[in-house]
């Protein structure tokens, strides 16, 4: 996108700094080793960029920040490596999920690299991240009614794309029994790209080209059932970011916002610019992060002029503004609002 481009000066006012947006939100900027916007530590150990920062919930907190292949966490001092006996393999581009959950009546923290490795999981003692050896590799996964439940999992060498698995109730580790299973959505042919969590225990399930909701029942064996939404889904995984009782994201053709009823698009006045000016090949891995206080959600895109660009949507306002985050290559939310 080159300078006259109208999409650089939006009417709706401008953004905010992004030094306040990091001092309010508690974010990290890995691609930065100096200045007020950086991440910095007396002492850094890590060696590799950091692609993924969340909180995990433990009796003590602990930031875990996630690498291309290792791992650490962090409290007031110095981080501490986790990184498994045979650290992470490489994904290209690394695109993390985190969050902690409950295994067996205790807190854990799980990650997992869009299927490149199996889940791992840290329990918040002196150990590392393990392996969920048991589970099969997914694309996505999330926390839901004491399971772990995977999209788009690979049990064996084929890759079942509409597929969700859940481990056994209570326990992320096992994978098969009374209460641990699978369920197949109606169509083929679509890959799962992202679960998240709506109110009232219902299951955001987004693919590459719908939106389908899940439902807690009452059968052990089969606890969720699903419903068709929208024939809007995602296009880059990392867009995916929670606004309120809702979800925002970047689909093919527009910006969406989804709860458990509909699908509505917001993207009307940038879509045209950002899907025009953007870098084709790399459209897919842009990255977002919000800031929860003023209502904003960054939507941050590789384009074609070589900047990177952020499509900034205040959800209070519905209005949209931009920012030139050229240089930062992630921002990793460590802190809670």
């Amino acid at each position: 996108m080159n300078s006259a481009s109208p999409a650089r000066s939006l009417p709706d006012g401008e953004s905010p700094s992004l030094s306040g947006v990091l001092l309010s939100t508690g974010n990290i900027v890995p691609g930065k080793v100096g200045g007020d916007a950086a991440f910095t530590n007396p002492n850094p150990v890590w060696d590799e960029p950091i692609r993924l920062a969340f909180v995990g919930e433990f009796t003590t907190p602990y930031i875990i920040l996630m690498g291309d292949t290792k791992c650490w966490v962090q409290t007031s001092g110095a981080p501490v490596a986790k990184t498994p006996g045979t650290p992470f393999t490489t994904s290209s581009p690394p695109m993390w999920d985190g969050f902690t959950m409950l295994h067996d009546g205790a807190p854990v923290a799980v990650v997992n690299n869009r299927g490149v490795n199996r889940p791992h999981y840290w329990d918040g003692d002196a150990g590392v991240f393990l392996p969920l050896s048991s589970a099969p590799s997914m694309r996505c996964c999330v926390g839901y009614l004491g399971r772990l439940v995977g999209g788009s999992v690979t049990p064996a060498s084929d890759e079942l794309l509409n597929r969700l698995q859940f481990s056994l109730y209570g326990d992320i580790t096992t994978w098969s029994g009374a209460t641990a299973g699978d369920h197949d959505l109606v169509d083929e042919g679509d890959r799962i790209l992202r679960l998240a969590l709506l109110r009232g225990h219902q299951l955001l399930i987004l693919r590459q080209e719908t939106t389908y909701i899940g439902y807690p029942t009452t059968v052990p064996g089969d606890p969720i059932a699903t419903q068709f939404l929208s024939n809007w889904g995602i296009f880059a995984r990392q867009s995916l970011q929670p606004i309120g009782n809702s979800y925002i994201f970047m689909g093919g053709d527009d910006i969406y916002i989804a709860d458990a009823t509909a699908v509505v698009p917001v993207g009307w006045k940038i879509r045209r610019h950002l899907f025009r000016d953007a870098t084709p090949s790399t459209l897919d891995q842009a990255w977002s992060f919000t800031d929860k206080r003023a209502k904003n959600y960054y939507l941050v895109v590789a384009m074609s002029d070589g900047t990177q660009m952020a499509w900034i949507y205040n959800w209070e306002e519905q209005a949209w503004t931009q920012q030139d985050l050229t240089g930062y290559t992630m921002l990793g939310t460590w802190r809670k609002d």
